[in-house]
């Protein structure tokens, strides 16, 4: 025979079916992993299934919904989604075994009751094969789930701007979307991007409707970009083109609207190293440059700098953009606060303070990923150059959606 194994739940928190619904697939999970078995077999029928689509067209939107109670997904197993519940239950009969019925299943307090003792029947009185249908539709609609998230995943690729693009590009702390990238995809895909870029910064499944798409890509095109609500707490905050994912309410801005970022200078040593906030930032004695005179535009690029080391003097430091802050970019004649450089530039007003500033006896050498001051760069007359590098030190966050690792959706 079949070994039974009974347990006594915990106490009922929230809605029952839920409740009991998690209570199931809790003891389940402990009694495979205490037998090492393989699968948990449930016994949902195809009728559970069509009920379950039908509570979910009337309570949710999008096809995402429809996609639940698959006939396989991790160790859970369905191998009765091929059968009703009256063909399930003669089957059981001519068995001689005995059928249960939970009596709730009839209350109709519930929605699913309602749906299976008054909408189902009628359904049938349409086409006795409504439910088979059903299922039929459903198991369409998740081949083709699996062919557009193949597609999602390569465009959500496409338009991540970690580092090495857009403002800031070597240095920017949060990965973001480039909603100009998916400003040109098919709505279906793009749709489906951000979703999943949004399950990988929170970890958790995250709807995304169209209105919610539609409204973040339309913040997308604004210069000041906004934040929407995603649920759960979390926002989709979009600036300068860019949209990134918080688990908590925005930052509150300072007077200078931007928000703040670690406080404090440190030391940089020449050749050495400094922490500031999530950042490392390195300097290397280079020497001369080989091949004559280097131009004023080629040392800057994103995450690095090269400067005149003569320039720099002995007290060379590192902090974040401090309100008043001026700087010669590179190749300019006159200078500008950087809070003006940044606009200019795109800087996200979250990234603005969480970036390094290079100092020098309190004059701005570098932001790191922006601009380099053109008082320190290299002239044909160096004698000696040091690079300066900075890097976002790594972060769970930022390696989860670099990996493509997310939730199950369908747990």
């Amino acid at each position: 025979g079949v070994e039974l194994v009974s347990e006594t739940a915990p106490g009922r928190e929230g809605n029952l079916h839920d409740w009991a619904r998690w209570a199931r697939y809790a003891a389940g999970e402990r009694i495979r992993a205490a037998r090492r078995a393989d699968w948990i077999a449930v016994a949902h029928t195809g009728s559970d299934l069509a009920e379950t689509i039908i509570y979910r067209l009337a309570a949710s939107p999008g096809a995402r919904p429809l996609l639940a109670m698959r006939a396989r997904n991790g160790p859970v197993i369905r191998p009765l989604l091929a059968l009703s519940r009256s063909e399930t239950r003669d089957a059981v009969l001519s068995a001689g075994l005995e059928f249960v019925d939970d009596p709730s299943n009839d209350d109709p307090a519930f929605a699913r009751a309602l749906i299976r003792n008054q909408v189902l029947p009628v359904l049938a009185g349409i086409n006795p094969a409504a439910t088979r249908n059903i299922g039929a539709t459903q198991a369409e609609l998740i081949e083709d789930d699996r062919l557009l998230e193949e597609q999602a995943a390569r465009l959500l690729d496409d338009c991540l701007a970690l580092p090495g693009t857009g403002p800031a590009s070597g240095v920017s702390r949060s990965p973001a979307m480039l909603a100009s990238v998916l400003e040109g995809a098919d709505p279906a895909l793009r749709r489906r991007a951000i979703r999943m870029f949004a399950e990988r910064s929170l970890d958790r499944p995250v709807p995304v409707p169209r209105e919610l798409s539609d409204r973040i890509l339309r913040l997308g095109r604004e210069p000041e970009g906004g934040q929407v609500d995603i649920g759960g707490g979390a926002a989709a905050v979009i600036e300068s083109g860019r949209i990134s994912v918080s688990g908590e309410p925005g930052p509150s801005p300072d007077a200078t609207g931007s928000e703040r970022g670690p406080a404090g200078a440190v030391p940089l040593a020449i050749p050495g190293s400094a922490e500031w906030g999530d950042w490392t930032v390195r300097t290397e004695e280079l020497g001369r440059p080989a091949g004559g005179p280097v131009s004023a535009r080629e040392p800057s690029a994103p995450g690095q700098a090269l400067v005149d080391r003569d320039a720099l003097g002995r007290d060379v430091r590192v902090r974040g953009w401090h309100p008043g802050d001026r700087i010669r970019p590179l190749g300019m004649r006159g200078s500008k606060t950087l809070q003006d450089l940044f606009t200019d530039r795109g800087v996200p007003r979250s990234d603005r303070r969480t970036l390094p500033v290079v100092l020098a006896d309190d004059e701005v050498v570098w932001v790191a990923g922006v601009a380099l001051s053109d008082r320190f760069r290299i002239r044909p007359q160096t004698a000696h150059v040091v690079k300066i590098t900075a890097a976002p030190n790594q972060d769970p966050e930022r390696a989860r959606i670099q990996s493509g690792r997310g939730p199950d959706p369908d747990a």
